[in-house]
């Protein structure tokens, strides 16, 4: 619950215009660190609270006849439609207060009461905390960046609202920021606008959804990407494929065609251009070794079981390791065998090239004999 310092601002404007008001709500957010804003009519009156570390706490209501005109004002700030109540909007404001540059993303929702605003305050790229100011623990700390140096895998930021997971993601990226890495992002919406970072605002009313574009990033030999939410059984398969198809900035999807150059079979050169082709469209790449004849069942077998435990590049790394032992094994076993016979066919070669020197003098000699 608030305190009595909470309740000045908006219980002390009566009289007061309703641009002041928004203003000192806009304070009173900056102010508490509040991440969001709940602007909910009720029965009798406008009950406003803020989301502070995660948790509501209700402040002071504003007059009752200051309430309308309120939340007509926030809408107005938010180029919305003020005469639609019927339905839900959306829209984005972006103003000064008290020398905080803020950019509020607003939702608005009828309710039986009236309509019910939450404004959800965005940090600009100027709030961007490093990661160890993020507030974790040591251990923490060490896990995060242990997960950010790894050539490929996953890392899924949960939470409930308001616990800082937009942040810690921000932070990261902007932890991978360099120039030698193409970075991408798939948001609804963009939170923070990064320098550097090729961010996708998803609109899902013109098709342009989480899978789709992901498939098209695929394409865009990505390094890192981020994913703002998963939805749906298609997002996170295309998720679970990305995690195992980037690897140590060199995606898998261009190493199987550089392998297959080295290769003179045309058959395999064609299989290796087809199951490329099914990788960027998002399938797994086991089921697409499967649909060729040109890659045996135990090393299809391999590459599923290390797609689904996470392990496909140690799997790999294990597997030719394992082909270099078996050479040299066979190798080893098979030069006590060859040895003697080498030396077996040395000899009789060494032997014919003596006798075709010495039989010419034997046949030249047989001429003078009487």
């Amino acid at each position: 619950m608030a305190n009595g310092n909470n309740r000045a601002p908006l219980s002390a404007i009566a009289e007061t215009p309703i641009e002041t008001c928004v203003d000192a709500l806009f304070a009173l957010a900056v102010r508490k660190r509040a991440s969001d804003i709940h602007l909910e009519p009720q029965n009798d009156a406008l009950c406003v609270r803020l989301r502070v570390d995660g948790l509501l706490h209700r402040i002071a209501s504003p007059p009752s006849a200051l309430a309308d005109k309120l939340c007509a004002r926030i809408k107005v700030m938010a180029a919305m439609n003020i005469a639609e109540r019927r339905l839900p909007q959306d829209g984005r404001i972006s103003v000064n207060s008290q020398g905080h540059m803020l950019d509020l993303r607003i939702s608005t929702l009828p309710t039986i009461w009236g309509e019910k605003l939450v404004l959800r305050l965005v940090p600009d790229s100027g709030s961007i905390l490093q990661i160890n100011q993020l507030g974790l623990g040591a251990p923490q700390v060490r896990d995060l960046f242990a997960a950010l140096c790894q050539p490929q895998g996953l890392i899924l930021a949960t939470g409930p609202t308001g616990s800082g997971k937009t942040l810690t993601l921000y932070s990261a990226l902007q932890w991978l920021n360099a120039q030698h890495r193409n970075i991408a992002t798939a948001e609804e919406p963009v939170e923070i606008p990064l320098a550097g970072i090729n961010q996708v605002a998803i609109k899902p009313r013109i098709g342009l959804n989480f899978a789709e574009t992901l498939r098209a990033l695929l394409r865009q030999d990505p390094d890192v990407l981020m994913v703002g939410e998963i939805r749906d059984a298609d997002t996170a398969a295309l998720c679970h494929t990305l995690a195992t198809t980037l690897t140590a900035g060199i995606p898998l999807t261009h190493a199987i065609p550089y392998a297959a150059q080295t290769c003179r079979n045309e058959v395999f050169r064609q299989a290796t251009q087809q199951l490329t082709g099914q990788v960027e469209s998002g399938d797994r790449l086991w089921a697409a070794m499967s649909e060729t004849a040109c890659f045996p069942r135990a090393m299809v077998r391999l590459v599923r079981l290390g797609e689904e435990t996470g392990r496909l590049e140690a799997l790999l790394t294990q597997a030719g390791l394992q082909c270099e032992e078996g050479l040299a094994q066979l190798q080893s076993s098979l030069l006590p065998v060859i040895e003697p016979v080498l030396m077996l066919l040395m000899g009789c070669v060494v032997g014919g090239i003596i006798l075709a020197m010495y039989l010419p003098i034997f046949s030249m000699g047989d001429l003078f004999l009487p």
